[in-house]
């Protein structure tokens, strides 16, 4: 279960806030699908369908593993964070150009400024850990850093993994926080 690291926000309905804390940890690769979370999200969209669409959609199928799902609703958005959470699908597939394109539609957003900052907050530098990618720290390159690094670590199974899996949990944070805000 992915520990929240910031408040949820009071207007999340209950059984939302509890699908969230409940998820699996999402992995950084396609992983892992998870039916007890996906049960959840059926339940809390039928109870709630107001949510169908939107960009806390296409968040909840994400944290599910979900991909396909997430990418239907993710796709039919138009907006900075539907592109956004577009993005960060493909990136979890493991398409990483096109999740580098989803992110140049993004353009500027206040998220990679969170989290640039969450990085040099967190980031353990001088231990074997710590994530070497400068551009990661830097606002305006972090997307298309993030993308990179999520690939190299994938294909390599360097021992950022765990850090580079914490870093897309407080993206994953951030935006859907921005998104129901």
């Amino acid at each position: 279960m992915p520990q929240t690291d910031f408040p949820l926000p009071s207007t999340l309905p209950a059984a939302l806030a509890e699908l969230i804390v409940l998820a699996p940890m999402p992995g950084l690769d396609a992983g892992p699908k998870c039916e007890a979370t996906s049960k959840r999200i059926r339940n809390v969209l039928s109870d709630h369908p107001q949510l169908l669409g939107t960009v806390s959609e296409a968040a909840i199928w994400l944290l599910a593993g979900e991909l396909d799902r997430s990418h239907d609703v993710s796709q039919s958005l138009t907006s900075a964070e539907g592109s956004y959470w577009h993005g960060m699908m493909h990136r979890r597939e493991g398409d990483f150009w096109n999740a580098k394109y989803w992110f140049r539609k993004v353009g500027k957003h206040p998220v990679f400024e969170q989290l640039a900052g969450e990085i040099a907050r967190t980031s353990p530098k001088g231990s074997s850990e710590a994530i070497g990618c400068a551009d990661l720290y830097n606002p305006a390159k972090l997307p298309a850093a993030l993308v990179d690094e999520c690939e190299r670590v994938l294909a390599s199974q360097a021992v950022q993994t765990a850090l580079l899996q914490r870093i897309c949990w407080f993206e994953w944070q951030f935006l859907f926080h921005y998104g129901w805000d």
